[in-house]
Formats: C-alpha cells, sequence, structure tokens
C-alpha cells in the first residue's frame, strides 16, 4: 500500500462525503483502504503526434495529446459482518458515480495536497475475491479523470492601494505541466488597465466606490462583469463596450509571470485580487 506514514490518500464524492483510502487508523480495522499496486497516481500519459512525408526518414514530431486519465486502485472494504460488509460495499459504490465528478486527493510532505476530479469507470471483484461469501473483498477500481492534471491550491495574489499610486504588480504561477488563464477581481473606484504575457487591456468603463469589475481570461469563456463588491449577483456584462479588445494568451507553464497594471482614478478603497490554477502530473 501507500506509505500510510508519509502520504494521505481521500475520495471526496460529489456530494463532499470523504471517504479516507491510506494514511490513517490501522489498516485491517473494519473499513475501506487502499491496497498495494496503485496505478496512474504519478503520471500522465501522452499521445504523441508525428507527420511522415513521402521519401522521408522516419516521422517529424508534432506535439502531444493529453488525453482523458485512468487511475487504478485495488480498494479493500473489510466489514465487521457479511452483512455489514455489504453496505459499506454499496454506500462507497454510490460515492463514487459516473454521471458526477469527485475528487481524489492526495497529500504527500514533498508536494502537500494535490487532486484531480474523477468518475467511476469500473467497480469490480478483483480475481479470486468472492464478495459474497466473508466479511471483506478487494475490488479493482478504475477512476476515469477527464482533465488528468492533479491540482493543488490556486496561486493567489493582492494588491491594495495603500500608498496611493494607482499602479503595481502581481505575480502568478500556474505550475509547471499547463498554461493558466487568470481570473481577477478589480475592487473600484477606477479604471483597471493589465499589462501581462502579451495582453494588454483597459476596462471600458470607471467604476465607483462599492463597485467591483470581475474578470475571467479563459478563451473557452471570457468574462467580464460589473457588480456591486462582495456580491453573488452575476452583474452586467461588459462585452459588449470592450471593442475587439479580449485576452488572446494564457500565461506560460512554468515561470511566474509579471502582471502589471496601471489603475486611473484610485481611491483609498481600490483592489485587484488575482488567481491562477495550478497543474502538476501526478497526485505524489
Amino acid at each position: 500500500m501507500i506509505g500510510a506514514d508519509k502520504s494521505i490518500l481521500q475520495w471526496v464524492s460529489p456530494n463532499g462525503v470523504v471517504v479516507p483510502l491510506s494514511g490513517h487508523g490501522v489498516v485491517g480495522d473494519p473499513g475501506i483502504w487502499v491496497g498495494s499496486g496503485p496505478e496512474g497516481l504519478g503520471h500522465v500519459d501522452v499521445k504523441a503526434l508525428f507527420d511522415a512525408a513521402a521519401m522521408d526518414e522516419g516521422e517529424n514530431y508534432l506535439g502531444g495529446v493529453v488525453d482523458h486519465g485512468e487511475i487504478d486502485l485495488p480498494i479493500h472494504i473489510l466489514g465487521t459482518s457479511n452483512a455489514d460488509f455489504q453496505r459499506r460495499k454499496e454506500h462507497f459504490k454510490s460515492l463514487v458515480p459516473r454521471d458526477r465528478l469527485g475528487w481524489l486527493c492526495a497529500f504527500t510532505t514533498g508536494t502537500g495536497w494535490r487532486m484531480v476530479a474523477a468518475r467511476r469507470g469500473s467497480f469490480k471483484p478483483a480475481y479470486g475475491s468472492d464478495p459474497a461469501s466473508a466479511n471483506g473483498a478487494t475490488f479493482d477500481t478504475m477512476l476515469i479523470a477527464d482533465k488528468p492534471h492533479a491540482r493543488s491550491k490556486d496561486d493567489e495574489d493582492e494588491w491594495a492601494n495603500t500608498t496611493g499610486a494607482g499602479t503595481g504588480v502581481l505575480y502568478l504561477y500556474p505550475g509547471p505541466q499547463s498554461p493558466g488563464w487568470p481570473k481577477f477581481v478589480f475592487t473600484g473606484p477606477g479604471r483597471l488597465r493589465l499589462v501581462y504575457a502579451g495582453n494588454d487591456v483597459t476596462m471600458p468603463v470607471t467604476i465607483g466606490v462599492g463597485r467591483e469589475i470581475f474578470i475571467d481570461t479563459d478563451t473557452r469563456v471570457q468574462t467580464i462583469r460589473e457588480r456591486a463588491a462582495r456580491s453573488s449577483d452575476r452583474g452586467r456584462s461588459l462585452w459588449a463596450q470592450m471593442k475587439a479588445q479580449y485576452f488572446p494568451k494564457a500565461i506560460p507553464a512554468g515561470e511566474v509571470t509579471r502582471v502589471r497594471f496601471q489603475i486611473t482614478g484610485a481611491g483609498p478603497t481600490t483592489k485587484l485580487w488575482a488567481t491562477v490554477p495550478q497543474r502538476h502530473e501526478g497526485l505524489l
């Protein structure tokens, strides 16, 4: 099994139920735990793409594609009786649905907490195991990760207008594996301009005290909305006023990016907060 004295492995269901799998209690007590030989916890498979030309030697490497990931876990389930074992088995299976994503979370002293969103691919008795004749059995459990790179705590930085300067720098790091599309929350008063990683975008409006602009730069769902500060309201979209401005580039993987900004008309309550997901290869 994974070293219980060093590593922690947990499953968090879509509803938030936490199932400890490793690094807790005494292995062999009635409960659920991961056995030896898990696969897919420490790497991400990449499918290489090549281009072949007539009368050419070999092929030219074009790049790699990261498909969905598969994580194979031998799960031991033990009850105090056969009836208790059956209840534990069905309860665990219900916590790992096929149609909703939960989270497989891992902690080591070297990497801290990492997690990957996953769903059930298969859950079947291991070869030679009869789940109806004893108080426990081992199940070959395969989890499917739609996006196989593990996530750690999102990187974030914040600036507050304590000096009245109206300009500053934030620093964001998306991790070593994937470029990152940051999110920003700008609290007024003022008008914000962001310059980083080949992007140069100025907000189309000046906002007042008690208002904020939420910015999601993800190229698939780029969003710019104005709303009341600290409000859960969606507010009003500013895209119609952007005049073809948008964020064309993510921040590069594997390096810390300087996010420069300028705020016209900043006041004592002006703030800028930024965050970006961090992605890694493997949970451990």
